[in-house]
């Protein structure tokens, strides 16, 4: 499994990667590709709100400044932005759990042995039926292929 902080977990952000995310097909998966937020302001979340009617408790904009602060800290590391992954794999794809949580921790595995060279930005896998029965050499290498066509990776200078 993914760390947390190389997650897409947050539903809104998942749907504006469908939305606004540019699709890349290769044969076992789709990739929607959204560049990184630019987003760098971190608000003190324990600041009271200025229309706060009782002193004693935070109102709800200052929680929904705490729940955006947390997703700025996962973005960040050292000031760099980092990328972020989520696998949708759909019962068309098979019918059986079992086969669907396989396919998202094969992905996950092989996308954590690329993590390093990823350049910062968000991603979706749609996985695709053919990659039921793949075993995990062959999708590294689909990855690598779907990656470097679009220069996502980053260069070996850096």
């Amino acid at each position: 499994m993914l760390p947390k902080k190389y997650r897409l977990q947050d539903y809104e952000e998942i749907e504006t990667v469908k939305k606004k995310g540019q699709l890349l097909q290769a044969p076992l998966f789709g990739l929607l590709i959204y560049p990184p937020s630019q987003k760098t302001t971190v608000v003190n979340p324990w600041m009271k709100a200025k229309n706060s009617a009782s002193a004693g408790f935070r109102s709800a904009e200052v929680r929904r400044r705490y729940h955006e602060r947390k997703l700025v800290e996962l973005h960040f590391k050292s000031g760099q932005l980092l990328p972020r992954f989520t696998f949708i794999v759909s019962t068309k794809v098979s019918k059986k759990a079992v086969q669907r949580n396989y396919l998202r921790r094969v992905y996950s595995e092989a996308v954590k042995f690329l993590l390093p060279k990823v350049k910062a930005g968000d991603y979706l896998f749609l996985i695709k039926k053919n990659s039921l029965g793949r075993k995990m050499p062959e999708i590294k290498e689909q990855l690598i292929v779907a990656f470097s066509q679009r220069n996502l990776l980053k260069s070996e200078s850096n």
